[in-house]
């Protein structure tokens, strides 16, 4: 087996056992085990870092946010038990990353392992259970069915990317049918995101030529067009034409469905519990795993659901330890980290679209086999960031920010070689020329 192989079919091993998990302080994926187990060379650590010298920056932001979660849990006298899944949470964000990185950067392409070894741990782990929940169930629809088809859509356009198959308003036409399709099927979160990817590729060549002006006209148009949009989705959703059961019966408990916000606030209800938890401890946060001493919070969401009655119920079972609802990396990382680590897992964000933006301005990249999956991350970082919990930083986050950091780095050193090049060019025709 060629060594090019190897990180292929490792990274496609990798994600392939995500879905195995073993309980060892707290939830340890088999995947992450084998990102320990191929991480114990100091000295690979050492070249990765000259390699990919963002990572090592992106790693300190990590650090920086572990000491900080170390601080609050000192100050708040977390238990042993939530210390060290919290700390570890941490620990292997970074071992992961450096891991995924490592893949990449042997072979860009185990990203397309990656997306296949995802679809069969789906299979796998989520979609044998399919028969016994029942397909009329949007859950099964939205967490199992739209992950693999995900995967396989990136799988495609990088296909029809590097092949040349299709033109680019082919792709994006593939692309926005593909959001309509799950917006239409009670995936809204995900359907968004592909409509925006859409547009997002079709339009990228004029990116770099966008001015503060045009942009301000772009976001009023574009406000007014997904308002209209959202008021077409929502009187379809209640008439019953599309979406499933959820979607119906979460607009009908709104005063006003036609507000996106109001939708946004009972949706992403726990993000904005997570703001009332923050302005409680604002500089140290709660510690890690931050706990909800008689349900606090915990109520408010519920009562946002106008579920509360279920409290008392949840309560009891729970033996009275909730924890503070956030649903939100950078809400999260405030609560159980203080004002600290919410900037340091800021500044692990900035380093991932620093990289990003500069790639989607740069003409040998805008339409590279990678330019949709690029675009994607793009999106699905930041949407991960504002509405997923805290433990991503160790499951979703690390794929997005290795393969970013290192695509990047692969176009930086090219440009050099080519500047390289050009100069010794030059400088032989001006020695030819002198002779």
């Amino acid at each position: 087996m060629s060594k090019r192989l190897f990180y292929k079919v490792t990274t496609f091993l990798f994600a392939l056992i995500s879905g195995f998990k073993v309980n060892f302080v707290g939830q340890l994926g088999a995947n992450e085990i084998l990102a320990v187990l191929g991480s114990t060379s100091v000295k690979n650590w050492k070249k990765l870092y000259s390699d990919i010298p963002d990572l090592q920056r992106v790693n300190i932001g990590y650090l920086v946010f572990l000491g900080f979660q170390m601080l609050s849990d000192l100050i708040n006298h977390s238990s042993m038990e939530n210390m060290m899944r919290g700390q570890a949470n941490i620990i292997f964000a970074v071992i992961v990353t450096n891991f995924l990185a490592r893949m990449i950067w042997k072979s860009p392409d185990s990203i397309i392992y990656y997306f296949v070894g995802s679809i069969l741990s789906t299979m796998i782990w989520k979609a044998s259970n399919v028969e016994d929940i029942g397909l009329e169930q949007m859950s099964v629809f939205k967490f199992t069915l739209v992950p693999m088809m995900n995967s396989g859509m990136l799988i495609i356009t990088w296909y029809l990317l590097k092949k040349n198959i299709l033109s680019k308003m082919g792709l994006a036409s593939v692309l926005i049918a593909y959001g309509i399709f799950c917006i239409a099927f009670d995936a809204r979160s995900n359907g968004m995101v592909f409509v925006v990817l859409s547009m997002l590729f079709f339009f990228n060549s004029r990116i770099p030529r966008i001015t503060f002006k045009n942009a301000l006209m772009m976001l009023v148009f574009l406000a007014i067009f997904f308002q209209g949009l959202f008021s077409i989705y929502v009187w379809q959703v209640l008439d019953g034409q599309i979406g499933g059961y959820h979607s119906k019966k979460q607009l009908e408990m709104l005063e006003d469905p036609y507000n996106p916000m109001n939708l946004l606030i009972r949706g992403r209800s726990e993000t904005y519990v997570a703001l009332l938890a923050i302005g409680d401890k604002p500089v140290f946060g709660h510690g890690s795993w931050a706990p909800d001493p008689g349900g606090k919070y915990t109520y408010m969401v519920l009562k946002l659901h106008n579920d509360e009655e279920t409290f008392e119920g949840k309560f009891e079972r729970a033996n009275g330890k909730f924890i503070i609802p956030s649903h939100s990396i950078i809400f999260g990382s405030w609560i159980s980290a203080g004002l600290g680590g919410v900037l340091a897992i800021l500044f692990v964000m900035y380093s991932f679209y620093r990289r990003a933006f500069a790639m989607i301005v740069d003409p040998d990249i805008q339409y590279s086999e990678y330019t949709i999956i690029l675009f994607y991350f793009m999106i699905y970082l930041a949407w991960t960031f504002l509405f997923s919990p805290l433990p991503h930083i160790k499951q979703s986050i690390p794929i997005m920010l290795a393969f970013v950091l290192v695509i990047y780095r692969k176009y930086e050193l090219m440009r050099h070689e080519e500047e390289d090049e050009e100069n010794e060019e030059e400088s032989l025709e001006v020695q030819e020329y002198s002779e």
